[in-house]
């Protein structure tokens, strides 16, 4: 007679939440928040014929350009920390 194996699947180890991971996290995600109400400033002043006031087009798309950088490093460093 022969025995049945069961195996347990395998689980992921996950990485330890250390207080400087954490705070990395932390940091960059409240950063993310921040640069998304610069977005959303930019965005309601372009929607609001503000801009007219404010910079010009070309101003625009160089904070943008700005703000996707900062946000790509932001990213980086929660995939560094929460891996």
């Amino acid at each position: 007679m022969s025995q049945k194996q069961t195996f347990a699947p395998q689980r992921r180890k996950s990485p330890v939440a250390t207080p400087d991971r954490l705070s990395v996290i932390q940091d960059a995600t409240s950063e993310l928040s921040c640069i998304g109400i610069c977005l959303q400033a930019m965005s309601n002043g372009m929607l609001t014929g503000s801009e007219e006031s404010g910079p010009n087009m070309s101003a625009v798309g160089m904070a943008l350009e700005w703000l996707s950088g900062e946000m790509e490093r932001r990213c980086a460093a929660i995939t560094e920390a929460a891996s």
